[in-house]
């Protein structure tokens, strides 16, 4: 079960992946931002289908 704390945790993560905001590599590739869109929209989805179920 996900609780709020591995949201946040999670979020800090990509918050502070340099990769994602530009810092080491001034262009990184499409697949790496799409596929850390993707990881958030799944953690977010999964934690609103358990907010909804409880």
């Amino acid at each position: 079960m996900m609780t709020l704390k591995d949201l946040q945790d999670f979020i800090d993560v990509q918050a502070e992946d340099p990769n994602l905001w530009l810092i080491i590599d001034p262009t990184p590739s499409e697949a790496y931002l799409q596929k850390a869109l993707r990881q958030l929209h799944m953690i977010v989805e999964d934690f609103i289908e358990q907010e909804e179920n409880k």
